[in-house]
């Protein structure tokens, strides 16, 4: 899965799974060896063996992950977490991807020529194989198209009725390019092929301050559960976030400082399967996981080992199975969609004469939740599994007479996609003694 792609630029530790789950940042978890050989998480060294030594990673900007139908055998769902992934490498002016499974190739250089790229910043590529560049130094948006081995160049946009325009970002989505327009202060939209539409310009205060990155869902993507169109922009230099609807008007914003601790600058967003947003933190050295309404889900600094997160800028996320691509200074991880649970509580509270507990516990993703009580040395089912949102919850279970003098409660809890083979995550709270409240607390 993860020879998808720079089987060697994203992604070194192997994937470790069970019992230590309780112990690590399982937001994202790595994958099993055999989807990866190992190579979570890679360098310039494992790009050289693919590239030859002259390669390099310099100033990594966007990165698209996609299944391009060209590359789907149709006859088996077996290829399907096999992915297609383009890098814009901005210090070589090139575009590192992968043609097949098993290979890595570059395209372009530094210039302003056809197939020639100037600081060049986000990139998208869409179900029909079309890649959209923002070429950012060359006032550009380049088009090109994924042939059976090879990138081809197809066209450029580098004007908007006439006038220079300057991208900063680009994706595919609802039947349309989008493009961030960093200097106009708006969002242009374009048919796929480049045809201009128009200029996509909240105004007032809903205006955009210099927008620098977005990502877009699609209300008829079949892997986008929220059933809405939603706009996810970062603008004020990355120091702010939004989401717009269909109609360019303001629905949540949170400004950085007030999502994060220290220094932050927020860098390509990503929108996941359930509509959360997951934005990397390139001067804070961290990764910042949103709910739909901007709420803080999680904050990680490392993924599924102990190495830190190194000055991350870029993500690509395919939505279907929860494939995550980091793009770091020199080089990157590669991950599954996890979860965690932040805080479990136990208190006793009975409801309606019968001794019960009151459960709660902040989830990372939405996850498959079980509640066990565990006493002399057996487990006995308190809560069987049930779905449960991303965020705070709270439940309330009875509990059986008679009563045991000493037991733990123990909540499990499984991704609903992903990673859900390979991860649990547990946790233990002891049987809280002491006389009840008087009232159970509703359910959330």
């Amino acid at each position: 899965m993860a020879r998808s792609l720079l089987a060697g630029l994203l992604l070194s530790a192997l994937a470790a799974t069970g019992a230590a789950a309780a112990e690590r940042a399982t937001s994202y978890v790595y994958p099993p060896f055999k989807h990866t050989l190992g190579m979570q998480r890679v360098g310039e060294l494992e790009l050289k063996l693919f590239l030859g030594p002259g390669a390099k990673v310099e100033n990594p900007q966007g990165i698209s992950a996609g299944k391009p139908a060209s590359r789907d055998d149709a006859k088996t769902d077996r290829d399907d977490d096999e992915l297609t992934l383009v890098l814009v490498n901005s210090g070589r002016g090139e575009l590192l991807y992968n043609p097949s499974q098993t290979s890595l190739k570059r395209y372009g250089r530094r210039g302003s020529g056809e197939g020639e790229f100037l600081d060049p910043r986000g990139v998208d590529m869409d179900r029909e194989g079309r890649v959209a560049v923002a070429d950012t130094g060359n006032h550009r948006v380049a088009l090109l198209g994924l042939g059976e081995d090879a990138l081809q160049w197809t066209g450029a946009i580098d004007s908007v009725e006439g006038a220079p325009f300057a991208p900063s970002d680009v994706a595919f989505a609802a039947g349309m390019l989008w493009v961030t327009d960093l200097a106009g202060g708006r969002i242009l939209r374009f048919e796929p092929d480049g045809e201009w539409v128009d200029a996509w310009a909240p105004r007032g205060d809903d205006a955009l301050d210099g927008p620098l990155a977005l990502a877009v869902a699609d209300a008829k993507d079949p892997w986008n559960r929220m059933r809405r169109f939603a706009l996810v922009l970062v603008d004020r230099q990355g120091q702010r976030v939004r989401v717009y609807d269909e109609r360019a008007r303001v629905l949540h914003e949170a400004n950085v400082a007030d999502l994060l601790p220290g220094p932050a600058r927020l860098g390509y967003p990503v929108i996941d399967l359930h509509g959360q947003i997951l934005l990397p933190d390139s001067t804070g050295g961290r990764l910042l996981k949103l709910n739909r309404d901007l709420s803080v889900l999680d904050v990680l600094d490392h993924l599924d080992d102990d190495s830190p997160l190194r000055h991350p800028n870029s993500l690509a996320l395919y939505r279907r199975f929860g494939q995550l691509f980091v793009v770091e200074t020199r080089g990157g991880s590669y991950a599954w969609t996890g979860t965690d649970v932040k805080r479990f509580e136990a208190l006793r509270v009975d409801g309606d004469g019968r001794p019960g507990l009151q459960l709660d516990y902040f989830l990372t993703e939405p996850s498959l939740v079980r509640i066990l009580l565990a006493a002399g040395g057996e487990e006995r089912e308190l809560l069987p599994e049930r779905r449960r949102e991303a965020g705070e919850r709270r439940d309330w279970v009875a509990l059986p007479e008679p009563i045991p003098a000493r037991a733990t409660v123990i909540l499990r809890a499984t991704p609903t996609y992903s990673a859900r083979k390979q991860l649990t995550v547990e946790r233990r709270a002891p049987l809280p003694a002491g006389d009840p409240a008087p009232q159970a607390a509703e359910a959330r």
